[in-house]
C-alpha cells in the first residue's frame, strides 16, 4: 500500500484537495491504522493550537527594545565619529607630512622662508588695496542709488535663508527617535 500521497494530503487543507483527491484519501485511512493514527495526531494538535492563545510579549518589552535600539544607534554614532575623526586626522597628517617634504629645502635655509613670507604679505596687501580701489566707487554708487527698504528686504532674506540652512542642518544630522 502506498502512503505517500495520503501522508501529503493529511496535511492539506481540506479545500485544497480535489473530489478524486478526497476521495482516495477517505478510502486509504478506512483502511490503514498507521495514516488513521497520523490523521488524528495532526488533527489534536491543531485543535490543541487552535484553542491556545496567543502569547503576547513580557511587560515592558517595548520599552526594552526602544532602550535597545537607542543604545545600539548611540554605538553606531560614536562609531561614525571616531572613524570620522580618523580619517581627517590621518589625511591631516598626511597633509602636513606632504607640507613638509614640499618644503624641506626652506626649512634648511630659514633666511629663504623669511623673504617669501615677506614678499607673500606685501604681494597680498598689494592685492587687497587694488581691489579696494576698483570696488569701493562702485559699492559707493549702489549704496546710494539702492533704497533702505531694499537693504532690509535683502537682510531679512538671507537671515531667513541661514535659519533655514541651520534647522535642515540640524534636522539631518540628529538621529531619528522612536517614539510611543
Amino acid at each position: 500500500m502506498n502512503h505517500k500521497p495520503a501522508m501529503d494530503w493529511l496535511f492539506d487543507e481540506p479545500t485544497e484537495l480535489s473530489q478524486n483527491q478526497s476521495q482516495i484519501l477517505q478510502e486509504h485511512l478506512a483502511g490503514c491504522d498507521s495514516c488513521q493514527t497520523l490523521a488524528e495526531s495532526y488533527r489534536q494538535v491543531e485543535y490543541a493550537l487552535h484553542r491556545s492563545g496567543q502569547i503576547g510579549p513580557e511587560a515592558g518589552f517595548t520599552a526594552r527594545w526602544q532602550e535597545r535600539l537607542q543604545v545600539s544607534r548611540q554605538k553606531a554614532h560614536r562609531r561614525q565619529i571616531v572613524v570620522s575623526l580618523a580619517l581627517v586626522l590621518g589625511g591631516a597628517l598626511a597633509l602636513v607630512g606632504l607640507l613638509v617634504y614640499m618644503a624641506w629645502p626652506w626649512l634648511r635655509s630659514p633666511n629663504l622662508l623669511v623673504w617669501t613670507w615677506i614678499y607673500q604679505w606685501i604681494m597680498l596687501l598689494t592685492y587687497a588695496n587694488s581691489v579696494r580701489e576698483a570696488v569701493s566707487p562702485f559699492a559707493r554708487d549702489v549704496a546710494g542709488l539702492t533704497p533702505w527698504f531694499a537693504w532690509v528686504i535683502g537682510f531679512g532674506i538671507i537671515s531667513e535663508m541661514a535659519v533655514l540652512w541651520v534647522v535642515s542642518y540640524k534636522l539631518l544630522t540628529n538621529p531619528r527617535r522612536v517614539t510611543k
